[in-house]
């Protein structure tokens, strides 16, 4: 074993040739072992490795001889492995691929991949060497873009080179390989440079890794997509614009799985509506281009879609309208312009189409842009030439866009709610919000919603409204707000019930009193709101609302009230006390705080009435019943005031 452990630090600076007379040595001796094999056999793998850069033939017969005449010790696959390769090295042009490596090793990945591409050719490459040719590739590719922002054609048609030359290697698929190449093929695509859909036919992604499905989070805390997700995308969308039928067909599967994947990211929906149009299913094509405008009715573009989809010509109008409408640059929205155009031109607004082409014209002639085909015809018209222009114009725009807002909100129910207080957040003080209490059991669910979104002026707390919005199912979900409208039929805080809550702590120092209303309903009041004592009964109106630390409760409205309190909140009582440590017991449960027992100066066995409140009992977790007042003492008929 110590001259194993020699061979092996000789192997490590170097001198292979006196590890291998040490080794052969060791070998001849009476009692080898694995360890004896496994020396000679890396010093033989090591002396078949500088044969082949040597191209010594004689040398790669003479030690592939003696490696292969070595038995394999059972369970060492890296031995295996470097032992297969060494050997064949041996085969004729096989020291071409230690060249190769060597090239991959120093980073010279362009000449190990012509080396590769010569033995191709000449058909000289071995399965095993196409993964290693493979990765060459990448890394080659990889480097010809990152060399600078924008690739030479040159260049750009290297990398597309590799890229074909990749698909003919026999890889594994699934593989990092594999998955590192469809991020260079999408990379090319963001450019314009290659045809995604084609490519990841070819490509096949059921071969997508788990961690391709991955989104990934900079320092910074932004989110980025995975390549699963970047890739379909921009597949569908090239095939969308393309109006590649077949490719659709094929990434359709793929896109309705990344939206039930990936729900918030809405693009996935724009590709699905322009993916059924193309197949010919307008109106499963109308319901998901509905539900991308409400996601983004402040674009342009989500009401070009929108309109581009309906059957009745008021309604294109009506979309476009509310699409120019939209804050964009005109830059973007000739297209759209010239939609309008031709759609009033058709419905008796001859002036204001020609007003919409000549606004195309004129921003074209400032920016130098060529006329487009589609305004050539339109002025090739006869109605054209009669027509006065009239600009554009948000005023005309009003009259149809309001059509178009109810297309996109007709199958959503309206939900009665009451306008709540309006709120900055410390971090975002540009941004108002307003809370709103809809119905809901066991109580009123308080929803928030940006300001400016309800798109009502003057509003005051308890105001009746009716809301179309998403609110989900559940008391943590985000609300979306689609529209609202003033409520006629509706009473202040008709959404919220009136339950009755008894005062049962008064903090005159923080200035608040606590009511409690039910095991589920309690709050603090300001004094200054209210002003009540111990015992008293206040009428409450309360919602609830999530936070991160769970659901809270917020009493909403507050007032003194003659109404009784459920008799499971406050009840009254009549029994015998048992003083211990200062505190007072009963019989039934109910406990009598120091305070009153020392306002009282009760006495054991004392025959007490009073009134009890629920109480929650945070070290034992659970509900019980405390003394709120006690008024008088039965058998001597002595008066105890609070």
């Amino acid at each position: 074993m110590s001259d194993t452990k020699e061979i092996f630090r000789l192997r490590k600076v170097g001198k292979i040739d006196q590890a291998y007379t040490l080794a052969k040595e060791a070998m001849a001796g009476p009692d080898t072992d694995d360890w004896d094999i496994r020396a000679l056999s890396w010093c033989l793998v090591d002396l078949l490795k500088r044969a082949a850069r040597q191209n010594d033939r004689a040398r790669l017969s003479t030690f592939a001889g003696e490696l292969d005449a070595l038995p394999l010790p059972e369970g060492d696959d890296i031995l295996e492995n470097q032992r297969r390769f060494a050997l064949s090295l041996a085969e004729k042009g096989r020291h071409e691929i230690l060249s190769a490596r060597n090239h991959s090793k120093a980073g010279h990945y362009a000449k190990a991949c012509r080396i590769y591409h010569d033995l191709l050719a000449r058909d000289a490459l071995f399965p095993a060497d196409h993964l290693g040719y493979g990765w060459d590739l990448y890394r080659w590719t990889k480097d010809i873009l990152s060399a600078s922002d924008t690739p030479a054609p040159a260049a750009i048609g290297q990398a597309r080179r590799n890229l074909n030359i990749y698909m003919k290697l026999s890889v594994d698929r699934p593989s990092p390989l594999h998955s590192c190449m469809l991020k260079i093929a999408w990379q090319l695509a963001s450019d314009n440079h290659l045809n995604l859909p084609a490519f990841v036919g070819l490509w096949g992604l059921e071969n997508l890794l788990p961690d391709d499905y991955d989104r990934f989070t900079t320092t910074e805390g932004k989110t980025l997509p995975a390549l699963a997700e970047k890739v379909v995308q921009r597949a569908a969308k090239d095939a969308a614009a393309a109006g590649n039928t077949r490719a659709i067909a094929v990434l359709m599967p793929h896109l309705e799985a990344m939206m039930a994947r990936y729900p918030d990211n809405v693009w996935f929906r724009q590709n699905l509506v322009k993916f059924l149009a193309s197949l010919g299913r307008h109106e499963e094509a109308r319901e998901q281009a509905i539900l991308f405008a409400r996601e983004k009715s402040q674009e342009f573009w989500a009401w070009d879609l929108l309109g581009d989809l309906q059957v009745e010509p008021d309604l294109r109008i009506a979309c476009y309208c509310k699409g120019l409408m939209c804050p964009s640059e005109e830059d973007f929205v000739g297209r759209l312009r010239l939609k309008l155009a031709r759609e009033l031109s058709t419905q008796g607004h001859p002036s204001e189409a020609r007003g919409e082409i000549e606004a195309v014209l004129s921003h074209r002639e400032k920016s130098g842009y060529r006329i487009p085909r589609e305004a050539e015809e339109l002025m090739a018209a006869s109605w054209f030439t009669r027509a006065t222009a009239v600009s554009p114009s948000k005023k005309f725009y009003i009259q149809f866009a309001t059509r178009a807002e109810e297309i996109l909100f007709e199958d959503i129910e309206w939900i009665n709610a009451c306008v709540g207080e309006s709120f900055t957040i410390e971090s975002e003080k540009r941004k108002t919000l307003r809370r709103l209490y809809i119905s809901g059991k066991p109580m009123a669910r308080e929803i928030t919603v940006p300001e400016r979104a309800l798109r009502l002026r003057d509003l005051k707390s308890g105001q009746p409204i009716r809301i179309k919005a998403d609110i989900g199912a559940s008391i943590s979900d985000r609300t979306k707000l689609y529209t609202a409208a003033l409520r006629d039929d509706g009473v202040v805080y008709d959404t919220l019930h009136e339950i009755t809550g008894v005062v049962d702590h008064v903090n005159f120092s923080k200035g608040v009193l606590h009511v409690i209303a039910s095991r589920e309903i309690d709050g603090v009041i300001p004094l200054s709101d209210v002003n009540a004592s111990v015992g008293d009964h206040i009428a409450l109106r309360v919602a609830r609302y999530s936070t991160r630390k769970g659901v809270r409760t917020r009493v909403v409205t507050a007032a003194p009230t003659d109404a009784e309190v459920d008799e499971t909140v406050c009840r009254r009582f009549r029994t015998t006390v048992r003083i211990s440590n200062g505190m007072g017991f009963t019989d039934d449960g109910i406990f009598i705080p120091p305070n009153i027992v020392r306002a009282h100066d009760m006495q054991e066995d004392e025959l007490v009435s009073g009134r009890a409140v629920i109480n929650f009992d945070k070290k034992k977790r659970s509900w019980g019943w405390k003394a709120l007042t006690v008024d008088v003492s039965e058998d001597t008929r002595v008066v105890h005031n609070p």
